[in-house]
This record gives structure tokens, C-alpha cells and sequence, in this order.
């Protein structure tokens, strides 16, 4: 799965690469399943996973966009592809959870401070101060595929939707590239875990929760009209 996804991100990157606006984001997430976590701290024999732990804690995830942008304000958008995975070991048959997503969406950038007036150049040539010229309001939707595993039997699949929000600034290193730091909370409101009786012996097969994802998150952002 890993592979097909990089394969893909490379082939949408070529294409777009002669005349177009890119970016790749990396994201730490610190996540909160709370229906998952009361299942798993509710089985006497998972042990290893008590009251101070969590299911898929942190992880990584990866994304690759396109620039676009309104003519006459300063809003942008951002369609994405992006990949996330992450693990937990119980000690439950010794067993490892597993959760992967594959996913797509739309976030918009709002540049308060700087709405008006902008002269569709790069964050680096642009007039004003550091935070007038960079700082921003995300907002964004989107949709992922989950797949849920224990010990790598990857099965499971749902489509779940998902809301963001976040604050960032830009920061123009020069007219091609920029660094864009920022702090984003996704919001799922329902995703599920099917076939739970067969690999943990309890009378509950569906587990139903509420997620959120608090995100440290970092683009590099290419103008590749810009060369």
C-alpha cells in the first residue's frame, strides 16, 4: 500500500511539475480514539493498555498538494492525497493494532492581516511585515480510507469524514521556496472498528468512536513558475 501511494504522489508530481505550485507536508499527530480506548482497557487480558494509555497515541503522516488561489483576496487552497499510519502493541496474544489511511481533501488558507490588495507574488517578495506577509487562518475538509488491523491482517475498510482547523505562518526562504510551520486539529466524527469478536473472544464485533488529532505540521512549499 505504501508503495502504491509513493508511486502515485510521484507520477501527480510529475505532471504537475512544469508549470505549477506544489507542496509536501510532514505531520506529528498526538490522537484521541476514546471509544477505542475504553474497548481495549476493558479487557482484562489486553493488560499492557490501563487507564494511562492510549490507542494510536501519536503517529506520522504524509501529504503531498496544489497551490491555488482567488485573484483578487488573499485565499488560497489546497487539494491533498495524504498517508497515515500507526501501531499500538497490546499484550493480548501479544498482538500489534494497526490503523492506516489513505486520504483526500481540501484545505483553504486565510490571510487575515493581508486579505486585500495582494500582488499574487511569492511570500518572499511580498510588502509588509513578517506576520502580515505570512500569517494565516486553515480550514479544511476532507474524507480518508481506514483500514484497521491486528497483527498486519489489514482489513476492514470504511471511508471517514473529517473537519480541520489550524494557524499558521509562511515563511519565504526565496521566490521558489517556502517553509510553512503550523498547528492543525482534525476532527472525525465517527469512525469505526469492525470484526472485533473474532480476534479478541468478547460478545462486542463493532466499536464505534469520536476522533481527534492534534497536529505539529510542516510544508515546503515549491513555485515551480517561479524557476
Amino acid at each position: 500500500m505504501i508503495r502504491k501511494f509513493v508511486l502515485s504522489v510521484s507520477l501527480m508530481v510529475f505532471a504537475l511539475s512544469l508549470q505549477s505550485q506544489i507542496g509536501f507536508r510532514t505531520h506529528y499527530n498526538k490522537n484521541q480514539y476514546e471509544g477505542w480506548n475504553d474497548f481495549f482497557q476493558s479487557i482484562p487480558s489486553s493488560g499492557s493498555l490501563n487507564s494511562n494509555e492510549r490507542v494510536f497515541s501519536s503517529s506520522l503522516e504524509f501529504a503531498f498538494d496544489y497551490w491555488l488561489r482567488l485573484p483578487d483576496k488573499r485565499v488560497e487552497f489546497f487539494p491533498y492525497i495524504s498517508y497515515h499510519q500507526a501501531t499500538t502493541n497490546i499484550e493480548l496474544n501479544s498482538s500489534q493494532l494497526g490503523l492506516r489511511q489513505i486520504g483526500a481533501g481540501l484545505v483553504t488558507h486565510i490571510y487575515l492581516l493581508d486579505l486585500i490588495g495582494d500582488c499574487d507574488c511569492p511570500t518572499f517578495s511580498k510588502q509588509g511585515t513578517f506576520m502580515k506577509k505570512g500569517l494565516f487562518l486553515m480550514a479544511g475538509v476532507g474524507a480518508d480510507y481506514s483500514t484497521k488491523a491486528v497483527n498486519d491482517n489489514y482489513t476492514d475498510g470504511n471511508i471517514d469524514a473529517n473537519f480541520q482547523a489550524g494557524l499558521g505562518l509562511d515563511i519565504g526562504l526565496t521566490d521558489v521556496i517556502t517553509i510553512t510551520p503550523l498547528i492543525r486539529y482534525k476532527n472525525y466524527p465517527d469512525i469505526s472498528w469492525h470484526e472485533m469478536a473474532p480476534f479478541f473472544g468478547v460478545d462486542i464485533n463493532n466499536v464505534d468512536t469520536a476522533a481527534g488529532q492534534l497536529s505539529i505540521v510542516v510544508r515546503v512549499g515549491i513555485r515551480l513558475d517561479y524557476r
